[in-house]
């Protein structure tokens, strides 16, 4: 029983050019809707409970260029605040992430991420859970420059997954097809893409093995 899902994200990021340095303000939140109660045995109860997830995020992020004035690599981090609620308990917790980006060529990137560095941590009774440690690497290639393909593999306590990825460009880059496929979930992505001048449209359909089939929905809004 997914129906009444619900998972939103909105965010602001700034650059200030003159000094390579970057910051952003975002936040996260997700609402399982209302779950049915059932006991350890798994016998329902007849009554139901609410469970809710949300974070708040601000980032940092400098670029370092090489001689040539070209930024070479970066480095940024995330400080957050997230909170649970379930039934009628509830925990908040604080922590950070890193982040390395490296700009080898014009066509290629790398980087690799540290999600829960410092790794916030909900009580919510007696028992306290920790959120696991999770690193991520990447590279994505420019072979055409209206086509980008990109991969990474992302260890979480020993369980590793895979993601493929790629988009063509068309019409000056107006409009971009994407499409991808990640092993964790076993989902097939396809996605469309739409930028004209200030505005960023972008929508994400995906096949689920507990989900079904969803549908993602962005709006990207640039302002000089």
């Amino acid at each position: 029983e997914v129906d009444d899902l619900q998972y939103h994200t909105i965010g602001f990021a700034h650059r200030n050019p003159s000094r390579h340095v970057g910051y952003g303000l975002s936040g996260i939140f997700f609402d399982a809707g209302s779950l049915r109660e059932a006991t350890a045995a798994g016998a329902l109860t007849g009554k139901t409970f609410n469970s809710r997830d949300g974070a708040v995020y601000f980032s940092v992020g400098a670029g370092f260029g090489g001689e040539d004035g070209r930024k070479r690599a970066a480095v940024g981090g995330n400080f957050k605040a997230v909170r649970g609620e379930i039934a009628e308990y509830n925990a908040t917790g604080f922590g950070a992430d890193l982040g390395f980006l490296f700009l080898p060529a014009e066509w290629a990137r790398m980087g690799v991420m540290v999600e829960n560095l410092i790794a916030p941590t909900f009580a919510f009774k007696t028992t306290d859970e920790k959120f696991p440690l999770r690193i991520r690497g990447g590279i994505s290639v420019d072979p055409f420059t209206w086509m980008t393909l990109a991969t990474d593999v992302e260890n979480e306590e020993g369980d590793v997954d895979f993601r493929f990825g790629g988009e063509i460009r068309l019409f000056s880059k107006v409009l971009g097809l994407r499409g991808g496929y990640t092993t964790d979930s076993g989902e097939f992505l396809a996605g469309l893409g739409f930028n004209i001048k200030f505005l960023a449209l972008d929508y994400a359909y995906s096949t689920h093995d507990d989900l079904g089939q969803t549908h993602r929905i962005g709006l990207t809004i640039r302002l000089k």
